[in-house]
């Protein structure tokens, strides 16, 4: 939160119990209590920014839930719980060498803001149409698809590079 009008108010709140909280302190290096903005006085409006310079995006959860990169959450409304939940993956996340330990999941309705570094923009997956996004790239993706985590080296590269592959 950058600014916020007075007639709101800010709470810390233990979100999901002390695990879910160590969690995404662990995923997102999120503070142990969450940010809770209410407008207790009436309307009024306040400024968030991410971490990184970046694009923030505000996506529709409810019917479609997401599955959000370490590091792209900003934030969500009150009907929205973000879990931290360890990659399927474990031996790609671990020995890829970037990022990918950690992912969070939406649950719930309503709107949540994810962030990324630079221009956001919406790639299309479909059974026809499988998609490989280098990790440190992808901000968020439908949870309904199938994702697998891959190290892949080259020789001319001589160093590893770590891709998520997203399909239905």
């Amino acid at each position: 939160m950058v600014m916020m009008e007075s007639n709101l108010e800010l709470k810390g709140k233990l979100q999901g119990g002390l695990m879910q909280s160590l969690m995404r302190r662990f995923a997102n290096d999120e503070s142990l209590f969450q940010q809770q903005i209410e407008a207790v006085n009436g309307e009024g409006d306040c400024l968030l920014a991410p971490t990184l310079d970046g694009d923030m995006q505000i996506i529709e959860v409810g019917k479609q839930q997401y599955t959000l990169s370490d590091g792209a959450f900003v934030a969500a409304q009150t009907g929205v719980d973000i879990r931290a939940n360890i990659q399927r993956n474990l031996g790609g996340a671990v020995f890829g060498d970037t990022g990918g330990f950690m992912v969070m999941q939406t649950q719930g309705q309503g709107q949540v803001v994810v962030s990324g570094f630079g221009s956001l923009f919406e790639i299309d997956v479909t059974p026809d149409k499988d998609v490989i996004i280098d990790n440190g790239h992808v901000v968020c993706w439908d949870s309904n698809l199938e994702y697998k985590l891959s190290v892949s080296t080259s020789k001319k590269k001589r160093h590893h590079e770590q891709y998520y592959q997203l399909c239905y």
